[in-house]
């Protein structure tokens, strides 16, 4: 396929979506502000992105409030706005979206747009983490490595790293590296030191056995 081919296909999606989402289907308003965001049959314009995001998160797409929290939070074509980022990452989270229930733990674990609240932070990292978010799994085991929302549990600590790393999550699979050598390490130790206890006592024992 051709790069003009793609061109003319996508210059035809965007009509359709238009068309579309002018008849008020959600579906396509979610489309057509992801064609805006990013220049796919249409210059990018992200005023007009956003727009449509509005308009379709207003009317239920969890993926557009997903979006729009995402552009309060950077600041992309409308001022910046933490508050507005945690009300849309809340309500993408609250709609079961993994990345949003990891991005709302976020806000109450920095509080950024919330106030700072460790419980709420755990308990969405917590929910994005079964879902199988990498980066919740990763927080979650710093937060019970700490004791940080929820009591200090080593044992979860490492169940979560673990999933994390599994996942290939960098920093989780470089603690766990770490975590396995120092254990190891310490296990050596133990035994090196057992070693020169069974030493000392069978002195003793030869000792005390001397006539």
């Amino acid at each position: 396929m051709t790069d003009q081919t793609m061109t003319d296909n996508d210059e035809q999606m965007f009509k359709k979506y238009l068309e579309a989402a002018e008849r008020g289907d959600v579906a396509a308003m979610m489309s057509l502000g992801a064609c805006y965001d990013e220049g796919r049959g249409v210059e990018i314009d992200a005023k007009k992105a956003f727009e449509w995001f509005l308009k379709a998160a207003e009317r239920g797409s969890v993926i557009s409030m997903l979006n729009l929290a995402n552009i309060y939070w950077s600041g992309n074509s409308v001022e910046k706005d933490m508050a507005k980022a945690a009300e849309w990452f809340l309500k993408a989270a609250e709609h079961g979206n993994a990345s949003a229930q990891f991005m709302i733990g976020q806000c109450y674990y920095k509080g950024e747009g919330v106030g700072r609240d460790m419980a709420k932070c755990v308990e969405w990292w917590q929910k994005a983490a079964e879902q199988g978010d990498a980066d919740a799994q990763y927080d979650l085991a710093a937060c019970y490595a700490h004791g940080e929302g929820v009591p200090q549990d080593i044992s979860k600590h490492f169940e979560w790293l673990t999933k994390a790393a599994a996942q290939g999550h960098p920093t989780a699979m470089k603690k766990l590296r770490e975590g396995k050598r120092v254990y190891s390490e310490a296990i050596s130790n133990a035994t090196e030191s057992l070693g020169q206890i069974n030493d000392l006592l069978k002195e003793l024992l030869d000792v005390l056995s001397e006539e």
